[in-house]
Formats: structure tokens, C-alpha cells, sequence
């Protein structure tokens, strides 16, 4: 863990310490083991994602030396309770796991129904939109990667962004 950071967030927690655990077994160990309510539902450059059995994303890093979780978690921290109207992020939490020798942080997160923004419209008007939102998010909270394959559309209006990493 960072020094200085908390450990957990103030409001809701989702996730657990045991299913965390169980994801860096199954994913370090036999993907064909007991354990096959993991599955895939998304990769990006440094971070794979994982909808497990209890409902709860587990984002992992593929190279650890990479930070980004614990970026996540920073800005999740720093955020998840001053969002602008219209923008909402998943309730995550933060677990490290040992693993030879070091602990890995795994990212916890709320699991997001809601359609992908790449999928919602082709209204050219509509991705000028996006592209003029996901900037303006951008910018309030110093971030880089908030764009329309990281944001999707709750069932009810409220875009979500589900990628906090940089």
C-alpha cells in the first residue's frame, strides 16, 4: 500500500479480501480449476479484468511494476464523492494479495450494467458531445484516459466511467 493512503474507501466497500485471493490463485495457477466463475470481461494495455462469481469486477495488472491500480484507487479516492452531475464511477475498494514475495493490488469494483458509449448512437453530434464531456471530465480531475471506450451509459442516463487508471 501506498504510505498515506487509506486502506479502504469511506462510504461502501464491494468485493473481499477471500475472493481477491482466489482470483490471483486461479489467474497465476489452473485456469480449468474449480474456480470458473472468473471470466474475461475486458483487457486494456497494462490490466486485465475479471467478473467473478460474486458479482464483483477484480482488475489485476499484468505487469505490477506499472502502478496503475494504485492510481485507480487515488483517484477513485479523490473523486467518487465530488463527481459532476451526470457522471457516476463504480463503488470500488482495494485489496492487496501476496505473491511471491510482493502483494499485488487488485482493484474490486462494482459491477456496471449499462451500454458501452461506443455502442449507444452514430450521431455524429452525439460523439462531438462525448468527446466535448470525457475532455471537460479530463481536465476537472487531472486524468487522461477518460474516453468513450472507458465510459458507458447507466440504465438510467448517468454516464459511468470504469477506468480510473491514469
Amino acid at each position: 500500500m501506498l504510505p498515506g493512503m487509506p486502506e479502504t474507501a469511506t462510504a461502501n466497500t464491494v468485493g473481499s479480501q477471500e475472493m481477491a485471493n482466489l482470483f490471483v490463485d486461479w489467474y497465476f495457477g489452473d485456469h480449468h480449476s474449480v474456480l470458473q466463475n472468473f471470466s474475461c470481461v475486458g483487457e486494456g494495455a497494462t490490466r486485465a479484468c475479471f467478473l467473478a462469481g460474486d458479482g464483483v469486477v477484480y482488475k489485476m495488472e499484468t505487469d505490477p511494476l506499472e502502478g496503475q491500480s494504485e492510481t485507480e484507487w487515488e483517484n477513485y479516492l479523490s473523486i467518487h464523492d465530488c463527481l459532476p452531475a451526470g457522471w457516476s464511477v463504480p463503488v470500488m475498494q482495494m485489496y492487496y494479495v501476496p505473491f511471491n514475495g510482493t502483494e499485488l493490488p487488485i482493484i474490486a469494483a462494482e459491477y456496471i450494467t449499462g451500454t458501452p458509449l461506443p455502442f449507444v448512437e452514430n450521431d455524429p453530434t452525439f460523439w462531438e458531445k462525448v468527446e466535448r464531456e470525457c475532455d471537460r471530465f479530463n481536465k476537472l480531475f487531472d486524468l487522461l484516459d477518460v474516453w468513450d471506450y472507458n465510459v458507458c451509459v447507466r440504465d438510467d442516463g448517468t454516464l459511468c466511467v470504469l477506468d480510473l487508471g491514469l
